[in-house]
């Protein structure tokens, strides 16, 4: 049975260790705290609209390794549908280390990337999408998601994207997009570093209906209706901010399949954010639908 979310891109396993400073230049550190988790972008997102409430399933790549085995076994025992998932001989799957400062959840990141992981888009079952909500992309397997995002577009059904880099192939993205919800970073290359506005206005002039930007501890921006909203983050003792943004995403998609308006589904993914930052990893303080919601009315937020 198709689900409600379908999600396109990347799924790695993060290594998660809590330093009390990052290593300065030659310098070691001993970690406090050792965790391996799944990661990446589209796989974190359906994970945390599952555990909302949503039907989710992930088409994504990994190798025939134990790294992309561990992967799939997570994501079905996060009730993500991985019937549709390519587990691709002789590729190697995608790892991410983390480093995580104990003192305020900032994190670094070394990544050793997925390779050889070529899969035909003949085996792309995008009929699948007609009775999806939601499509959900990132611009990892850019292909993938080019094709799956036209289809989607085709047939009414909304599309959500996830762009961290500026490279062309990520922004022609952008033009198939109904919500875009980028970083601040890749903000502050389209527009003047620090100009969100404007950036909401690239990204508007760019096809996308509703542009938003997550600024981190300080919120996110979005441009809705002709006009520009500021929503502050909720304040929370934060542990590790890994997979914040990646449950933003699946918080708004989840929100979407509800018939939420943006402005209620803004805070809605805002306050899972929040809850994911106050354990270690990007999926161990992902909420139910309903401490979340116990969660924005004892921060006296409309729930």
């Amino acid at each position: 049975m198709p689900s409600e979310i379908i999600g396109i891109g990347l799924a790695v396993l993060d290594h998660l260790m809590v330093v009390p400073e990052f290593p300065s230049q030659e310098g070691v550190v001993n970690s406090t705290q050792y965790q391996i988790q799944g990661g990446g972008m589209v796989a974190t997102a359906l994970v945390a609209a599952h555990r909302l409430g949503a039907s989710t399933e992930f088409w994504g790549r990994v190798g025939d390794d134990e790294n992309g085995h561990i992967i799939l076994k997570e994501l079905k025992s996060n009730g993500v549908s991985t019937s549709q998932m390519q587990v691709v001989s002789n590729g190697k799957t995608g790892v991410c280390f983390v480093m995580v400062k104990a003192t305020n959840g900032e994190r670094a990141f070394v990544v050793h990337s997925q390779k050889n992981l070529f899969v035909d888009l003949k085996s792309l079952n995008l009929e699948r999408i007609k009775k999806a909500k939601v499509l959900l992309i990132d611009a990892t397997w850019h292909e993938a998601a080019q094709q799956a995002a036209h289809f989607a577009r085709s047939h009414g059904i909304p599309v959500v994207a996830d762009i961290h880099d500026p490279s062309q192939p990520s922004l022609e993205l952008l033009g198939l997009t109904d919500y875009a919800i980028i970083p601040r970073q890749l903000a502050d290359v389209l527009s003047t570093k620090g100009d969100y506005t404007s950036a909401l206005h690239n990204l508007k002039s760019r096809n996308v209906k509703v542009p938003i930007v997550t600024l981190g501890h300080q919120g996110c921006t979005y441009l809705y209706q002709d006009k520009v909203f500021r929503h502050p983050a909720f304040q929370v003792q934060a542990v590790d901010t890994t997979g914040a943004g990646d449950c933003f995403h699946g918080a708004f998609c989840f929100s979407l399949t509800r018939g939420l308006a943006v402005p209620h589904a803004v805070t809605f993914a805002s306050a899972v954010a929040a809850l994911v930052c106050t354990k270690l990893g990007g999926r161990s303080g992902i909420p139910t639908y309903e401490e979340t919601i116990n969660f924005m009315r004892g921060q006296g937020a409309k729930a």
